[in-house]
């Protein structure tokens, strides 16, 4: 029983530690966006929400990665999960906010995110070394 637990204990910690540095690696991206829009007046804003759907994919490509190279194992899970809950987040927030609503592009956003969490959760499985945190 205890193997059961140490297992979902480290499935948590893993996906904790993929959403939160998904979570920075936007956010450091869009500070890096919003300063590049400050001191750039040629840059169209009408691409601004696809813009933002690429900082988006790096950085859930970079968490799920994280993730499932930390688990080794379970891939796939891992990589849905961590995209899953960057994708509830930036809803969540965008709501709170009340500058987002529910568009055509949503669905889409959610099916190219979850794509990506996957692909880069099995990538990262898929890894000769492992990273090891205990």
């Amino acid at each position: 029983m205890s193997k059961y637990f140490s297992e979902k204990h480290q499935m948590l910690k893993s996906i904790l530690i993929g959403v939160l540095s998904s979570v920075v690696i936007i956010a450091i991206l869009m500070c890096i966006l919003s300063v590049i829009f400050l001191f750039s007046s040629s840059l169209p804003s009408q691409y601004l929400e696809y813009i933002l759907l690429v900082l988006e994919i790096v950085g859930v490509l970079c968490g799920a990665y994280i993730a499932a190279r930390i688990l080794k194992q379970q891939g796939l899970i891992v990589g849905l999960t961590v995209s899953g809950i960057v994708f509830a987040a930036i809803i969540i927030a965008g709501f709170s906010i009340g500058t987002d609503s529910i568009t055509y592009f949503t669905p889409v956003r959610a099916v190219i995110l979850l794509l990506c969490g996957a692909l880069a959760g099995i990538k990262g499985v898929n890894r000769k070394e492992k990273i090891r945190i205990k």
